[in-house]
């Protein structure tokens, strides 16, 4: 079907010539048309999408021919619908739709170039001032904008509404963020937050709260603890997020430095209700762990099978003043070794029998433990194909089912036009019976000469002619 006869989303056409419906559909500059109510769905559709894709097209509204969907040669390259056709087309919430999807584009172009001045501003000062001064200012900045600032951790933006739900989700790119530690969690934070450290932090605060744990308890039942809360829960998650990380950030710091940077927040934790004793003490705990040794770990982690057991070589005659604690009594050991018929051969195979078996049951754990990460590693990898293939026969099921009812589509189509098609041949017909008139009483007989009808039918017909003259001509008034 022509597109540019018919709309290009539904293909209800435009060209009946009694009832032309030209007025009701809006074209763009290439003539693709679309129906009222689709243009209305279409500009409504346009305007809810993410600002990333708004600020591509300034927030305007193209014609739905210029599509990804397309091939390159396809598309429709005509200029973007006016506001005024927009404004006399489409519903009043669907304009009011428009308006805001301009007015976010507008307020994104804003903050990317106070970003863009604030930054050039920064090098400035940074290549011009130098110095410890400048070294304060910049970490107090960042200070209050990336950690006492609540913000999405993907695009930044700033949110101080909660609702109850600790699985928030960004209005501006849809990132699913736990409340508590202002993760990135993908689509959907329910399944981290049974996870999340800090949140179970704030439910242990909550349930020491009193007369709140019971109703903090009947609010996640069927959920993981933690999901639903309430705005003093928010709050406590946010201040204990925020020592935190500031005591993280700080941890590389001197210690004079570290006392300047908080003097000069001290009006910024009063207002987010943070002690600077508490930002010392997370700071020292920190400082405490990062030098603490790294613990020990016994063992291998990738035992070879089938590995010989290693040979203990002979000691030396000398190195027997390193080998005393292995003796009981150090006398005996010293004449022992005096002793010319003593044989090391003999300790040593001894030895080799004691740890032999230990070596061996260590060697069974350690391939326990791998073939159980092995496992693991299958069951992930087995996941992940059931994954993979739930979402292709997810994809083919919405194609077949997207091919079904364009075919279906496209027989309605040709039924109709079948339709129209057959009232048009018969509307001709009655034209043609029409003009022709009725037949005339003509015959043949059997030798094909034409005569007239008999003479009773002739006399009949003029008497039902004289009668409707008569008719006509005299007509009866009654006067009851």
């Amino acid at each position: 079907m022509d597109a540019r006869g018919s709309c290009v989303v539904c293909f209800a056409r435009d060209d009946d010539a009694g009832t032309s419906r030209a007025s009701e559909f809006v074209r763009c500059a290439n003539g693709h048309g679309l129906c009222a109510t689709c243009f209305d769905g279409h500009v409504k559709r346009e305007c809810e999408k993410d600002v990333r894709e708004l600020r591509r097209r300034m927030g305007e509204v193209l014609c739905p021919m210029n599509t990804a969907a397309l091939e390159k040669g396809e598309r429709c390259a005509s200029t973007c619908y006016g506001a005024r056709e927009i404004a006399t087309r489409c519903s009043a919430e669907t304009f009011e739709a428009y308006d805001e999807a301009r007015r976010r584009v507008k307020e994104a172009m804003i903050v990317e170039e106070a970003e863009e001045r604030l930054k050039s501003e920064r090098e400035r000062l940074a290549k011009e001032g130098g110095g410890e001064g400048e070294r304060l200012r910049a970490t107090r900045e960042h200070v209050i904008e990336r950690i006492f600032v609540t913000a999405c951790p993907r695009c930044t933006q700033a949110f101080v509404d909660f609702s109850g739900c600790f699985a928030l989700l960004c209005s501006r790119c849809n990132a699913g963020i736990c409340a508590y530690c202002i993760a990135d969690c993908g689509r959907d934070a329910h399944a981290h937050i049974g996870n999340c450290q800090l949140a179970k932090d704030v439910a242990k605060w909550q349930k020491k709260q009193k007369g709140k744990a019971e109703s903090f308890v009947a609010a996640n039942r069927g959920h993981p603890m933690g999901t639903f809360g309430s705005m003093e829960m928010f709050r406590e998650a946010e201040r204990l997020r925020r020592i935190r990380n500031f005591a993280t950030y700080a941890a590389t710091w001197d210690d004079e430095f570290f006392k300047r940077v908080l003097d000069s927040l001290e009006r910024e934790l009063k207002d987010l209700g943070i002690s600077p004793k508490d930002v010392i003490k997370e700071r020292t705990a920190t400082v405490k762990r990062n030098n603490a040794p790294p613990p020990r770990r016994g063992g291998r982690d990738n035992p070879v099978q089938g590995e010989p057991f290693p040979e203990i070589p002979a000691p030396r005659r000398g190195a027997h003043r390193r080998a005393r604690q292995m003796w009981p009594n150090l006398d005996d050991y010293e004449n022992e070794l005096d002793d010319e018929d003593f044989d090391l051969g003999d300790e040593l195979e001894q030895m080799q029998r004691d740890v032999r078996p230990r070596m061996a049951r260590q060697a069974a754990r350690q391939a326990e433990e791998h073939e159980r990460r092995e496992a693991v590693r299958a069951i992930e990898r087995q996941m992940r194909d059931n994954e993979k293939l739930h979402r292709q026969i997810t994809l083919d099921e919405e194609l077949q089912a997207r091919k079904s009812r364009e075919k279906e589509q496209a027989d309605l189509e040709r039924a109709v036009r079948l339709s129209m098609h057959t009232a048009a041949q018969e509307r001709a017909r009655e034209r043609r019976r029409g003009v022709a008139g009725a037949s005339h009483p003509w015959k043949r007989d059997v030798n094909g000469v034409v005569s007239l009808d008999d003479e009773g039918a002739r006399q009949r017909r003029r008497a039902d002619k004289r009668s409707k003259s008569s008719q006509e001509s005299d007509p009866v008034i009654d006067l009851t």
